[in-house]
């Protein structure tokens, strides 16, 4: 994120995050169709016996392409001029958490932004599979080609969304997102169940691509947004704080705590409790702490330094 923003016009940072959060929804589809080949190949048997770790073994590739990538990159031009003026930090992590005003931002982009972009996109992408498994009873195949065609007609939201929110502003598209996920989840699953007896895939992936929509609002301007809020000699490891807060974290237990609450309680849209709750936290945060960053000039930390 804070690579690409660094390297973009000023007003086009939305549009090329936009083209960077396109890679979010292909992983999902890459790893959806390679356990579905593993599954076809090895057999559902040998798959939950030993057949599980294969997609795991093949992601070491794109690890060892990543590294690869990334040990052949230069350092931006924002980066290195203030390199040359000595003015980075030496010690990121300590300088990021000990400056009061970072810390407040830290905590206002992971309760405002982070947080309700990691429940929703959990849910749209993982928790909407496992629901159509776990609770209507649809099959393995059947609910992951239903999950990737919602995500391949996803990919076109990504970046419309990033390049609107370069006019219009990274937080009203951010809260428009995650309104629309508060209102309409529930009748969306609702809908989900009605379309599964019989089972209705052309419905059903209209479904997914909604929510999934949704999660292309905010993702759109959030890494945008992210990378604006910071200053250069700590933007990375600032930006990495409430990104994995929030996803990692508050994100990653979504489908856990989901899948628990609609068996413990049978109630099979009681799931969705925990994502709207998240969801009315994180827009009463963004509301009241967060100010819109479009039209920040991150380059002007460099020009002060320059003129100096």
């Amino acid at each position: 994120m804070t690579y690409v923003v660094e390297h973009a016009p000023e007003r086009k940072r939305g549009f090329y995050t936009g083209l960077l959060n396109v890679t979010g929804p292909l992983g999902i589809v890459l790893s959806l169709v390679v356990i579905y080949a593993c599954r076809s190949i090895v057999g559902e048997e040998h798959f939950r016996q030993w057949g599980w770790r294969i997609p795991f073994l093949l992601s070491s590739v794109l690890l060892l392409l990543s590294l690869y990538f990334r040990l052949s990159l230069r350092e931006t031009p924002v980066f290195e001029r203030l390199k040359s003026s000595g003015r980075l930090s030496r010690q990121p992590l300590r300088d990021t958490l000990l400056d009061p005003k970072n810390r407040a931002t830290i905590l206002a982009a992971t309760f405002g932004v982070t947080a309700g972009q990691a429940v929703m996109g959990v849910t749209s992408n993982v928790y909407a599979t496992q629901f159509m498994q776990a609770v209507l009873k649809i099959d393995i195949q059947t609910a992951t080609f239903i999950s990737t065609v919602a995500l391949v007609f996803s990919i076109p939201i990504y970046i419309l969304s990033g390049w609107l929110s370069d006019i219009v502003g990274r937080r009203k598209l951010m809260i428009a997102g995650m309104v629309c996920a508060i209102v309409f989840y529930v009748p969306i699953y609702m809908a989900m169940e009605f379309f599964s007896r019989p089972v209705n895939v052309a419905a059903l992936c209209l479904l997914c691509w909604i929510q999934v929509s949704f999660t292309a609002l905010i993702v759109g301007s959030t890494f945008a947004f992210l990378t604006e809020i910071f200053p250069t000699r700590v933007r990375t490891t600032s930006v990495t704080i409430p990104f994995n807060i929030g996803n990692g974290i508050i994100g990653g237990f979504s489908p856990l705590i989901s899948l628990w609450l609609t068996f413990a309680t049978k109630i099979a849209y009681i799931g969705l409790l925990y994502p709207i709750a998240v969801l009315l936290v994180t827009v009463c945060v963004n509301l009241v702490f967060i100010r819109e960053t479009f039209m920040n000039r991150i380059l002007d930390e460099v020009n002060e330094v320059s003129e100096s």
